[in-house]
């Protein structure tokens, strides 16, 4: 990969977001971006970092939109991805009437909160989410209800 580009964008796991810094690229080093000196963030950016919610995207001639991403996680932020598919329900679908997605959930343990980002793929009319106890083919109690987040749909804080 020949990087073009390096930015921190806002954003929690699983979604897009602005752009809040460019990095610059180092004039001696290939592919090595630096934070700009004198860089400083806003109380509101800090906030935003020890929340999970930035990360870092490199982009190139043939990936324009991003060709890697790294979420930015302090001690406090356990970032997981999780593969859905019809194969983990109880019973297990089997006419591939079930889509797949993937679940990004953010986890604060300074804050006790978790923030979950559900992607799906093959379809779009979710109507509930929840996080359940239990392993793949066990039935489970639900843990924590999931709501849409009006500001970010698909997000659920």
């Amino acid at each position: 990969m020949t990087t073009t580009g390096v930015t921190l964008n806002q954003g929690f796991a699983g979604t897009r977001g602005a752009s809040v810094l460019t990095l610059t690229q180092d004039a001696t080093i290939a592919n090595q971006f630096d934070v700009p000196a004198a860089t400083t963030f806003t109380p509101d950016q800090v906030t935003t970092l020890l929340q999970g919610q930035l990360y870092a995207i490199a982009v190139s001639a043939a990936y324009r939109n991003g060709e890697v991403r790294g979420q930015l996680a302090p001690p406090n932020i356990a970032v997981v991805g999780t593969q859905l598919n019809g194969s983990q329900e109880v019973p297990p679908l089997t006419n591939n009437a079930g889509g797949e997605g993937f679940a990004f959930t953010t986890i604060d343990d300074s804050a006790n909160t978790v923030t979950s980002v559900v992607v799906p793929l093959g379809f779009n009319d979710i109507t509930d989410v929840e996080i359940d106890t239990g392993g793949i083919g066990a039935t489970g109690s639900k843990l924590i209800a999931l709501t849409n987040s009006a500001a970010t749909p698909g997000q659920s804080p």
